[in-house]
């Protein structure tokens, strides 16, 4: 594939005029200062990275990068995007941009489900400062009636260095929900998080970016990796929606991906600090996590219910920002106002 890189980022005036006059330039290089993260975006959904730039960490012409959505209602449905333009079971609905440079580059697009249940709007900024492009999915429910199985994956291709099936290694960082690749100089890295928890994740994802389910693999590997998130969102009550909060991160160390990851926050979305239409009624990004015979509740406080995963009630009540629940080992179903999860005690 043709790879086209600028030395500048376009306006987004000429960018308008490059599409009405038929032209489009396959990928543009947002080039930050040296040693610095470079985003290159071809469809506003799909992008890619180089660190320092110049050094490739996403193969040209792989095609091995978007996302997936899917439910269970009435039977398993899942679509997804693949050939970094292609749409399978999903519909473009268009894109936008907020701030275009020069110190955060801002915009969003909007996909719909073939079924016409589901709807995805997702929001993306990159701070060339911070080493990292924030990404939010709100997933919201279009219909007037529950539905179950919900499902949200994001996955990436990275041969970091160049060439086919050339020795990456890969490893799941379970404390980040980070699946990050290194180049075998262990001088490059590049990392895709999840900010919101993941609920599964595979490191060689080939076989699950195109299907439902998702099966845990590895925790290292070496080889031609496939870096993937899935995030189990289960029941979403009638015209709902949830947030899914992950960053792209980049950089020459470890240290240097969970740094940008802690960053990540710090660039702002178009959306940040006045909610629209798009944001007003979803849920501000809840988590559940388990810790040390415990499952702790974060940014949420409303009512909860917990199932055993035979279904029956372990616990109900209403519960805070904070608070810590004894469970003992064992899978359990936390079920708020129009989201599910799923936390496994170990």
């Amino acid at each position: 594939m043709l790879m086209a890189l600028l030395s500048a980022p376009l306006t987004p005036e000429q960018l308008e005029h490059m599409k009405d006059v038929g032209v489009w330039v396959p990928f543009i290089l947002f080039s930050p200062p040296a040693g610095v993260i470079s985003v290159s975006m071809m469809d506003p959904q799909i992008y890619t990275f180089q660190y320092p730039p110049g050094n490739e960490h996403y193969r040209w012409g792989c095609l091995c990068n978007g996302f997936g959505v899917g439910h269970t209602y009435g039977g398993t449905f899942y679509g997804y995007t693949d050939g970094d333009a292609s749409y399978y079971s999903l519909t473009n609905l268009g894109s936008g941009y907020g701030t275009w440079g020069p110190s955060v580059y801002q915009w969003w697009t909007r996909t719909q489900t073939t079924d016409g249940r589901i709807e995805v709007y997702q929001e993306y900024s990159y701070c060339p400062s911070v080493g990292a492009l924030r990404g939010r999915a709100t997933i919201r429910n279009l219909t007037g009636y529950t539905l179950t199985g919900v499902k949200f994956k994001r996955y990436i291709d990275w041969d970091m260095n160049p060439g086919y099936f050339v020795n990456n290694y890969f490893y799941w960082d379970a404390g980040n929900s980070m699946c990050y690749a290194v180049a075998n100089s262990w001088a490059h890295y590049a990392g895709l998080t999840g900010i919101t928890p993941t609920s599964t994740y595979a490191l060689y994802g080939w076989s699950y970016f195109y299907t439902y389910n998702t099966t845990i693999d590895y925790t290292s590997y070496t080889g031609d990796g496939y870096c993937l998130l899935d995030w189990y969102i289960g029941n979403l009550g009638p015209y709902a929606s949830v947030n899914i909060n992950y960053c792209y991160v980049a950089g020459n160390s470890y240290s240097a991906l969970v740094s940008a990851r802690a960053l990540c926050g710090t660039c702002p979305l178009a959306s940040d600090g006045e909610l629209g239409v798009d944001e007003g009624n979803s849920i501000k990004n809840p988590s559940f996590e388990y810790s040390n015979g415990f499952i702790v509740v974060k940014n949420y406080s409303g009512e909860i219910t917990i199932y055993r995963l035979d279904g029956s009630i372990y616990a109900k009540g209403k519960f805070n920002n904070g608070d810590r629940i004894r469970v003992n080992k064992g899978v359990y179903i936390i079920k708020i106002e129009g989201a599910t999860f799923r936390v496994v005690a170990k």
